[in-house]
């Protein structure tokens, strides 16, 4: 075998493991990047119920961990609890005769996480993709629609980067501070794909 110049001093074992670490690195470039071989999205979907902090709704989690492990979604927190603590991306909350989503940062807490206001026109099958950074809001509110579709981004949780879902209330009842929605997240690291390869 002819090898070009640079590895004219490199063993042949050696050129082939150099040629393997470089396939490697770009297959598993860091998060949010294009990996040279792109994994299929690692979907997981639940339907979850939280609630704002009332009396009526003690016992019930009252903030959503929209992370994944790539089977299940962590779901509803308790914020108020230690093994809980910030290990949640959006507070439930009555405000204003609303409902909302309230962020982490909305707290004055550094994250990540974030989510759009309702996507109009939007179905829930029917959002493929995250919408670009500028759609999301992670320092203030965002009221709950019954129906309506939302685009989220985690916090970094321990995996280290944040992943993407959607969101759709199915239930949302302002009289008694509860919300049951469906939420669909990528595990992957970073990647805003929201729907199956085909």
């Amino acid at each position: 075998m002819v090898r070009p110049s640079f590895f004219k001093e490199l063993p042949y074992v050696s050129l082939n493991k150099f040629v393997l670490v470089i396939l490697l690195a770009s297959g598993l470039s860091a998060c949010g990047g294009d990996p040279f071989f792109r994994r299929d999205p690692v979907l997981a979907t639940d339907t979850i119920e939280v609630a704002a902090p009332t009396p009526a709704n003690e016992g019930l989690p009252t903030a959503l961990d929209i992370t994944t492990n790539g089977f299940s979604i962590a779901g509803g927190r308790f914020p108020e609890r230690t093994e809980d603590a910030q290990r949640w991306d959006f507070a439930i909350r009555l405000e204003d005769g609303n409902l909302v989503f309230k962020p982490l940062g909305a707290f004055g807490i550094d994250s990540r996480a974030a989510i759009t206001r309702p996507l109009g026109g939007e179905t829930f099958e029917g959002l493929e993709e995250a919408p670009p950074l500028s759609a999301f809001v992670s320092d203030s509110t965002v009221v709950i629609e019954m129906g309506a579709v939302y685009a989220a981004r985690s916090r970094e949780p321990a995996t280290g980067c944040s992943q993407y879902g959607k969101l759709q209330p199915l239930e949302v009842n302002v009289a008694t501070g509860r919300v049951k929605l469906v939420v669909t997240t990528n595990g992957q690291c970073g990647d805003p794909r929201l729907v199956p390869v085909d």
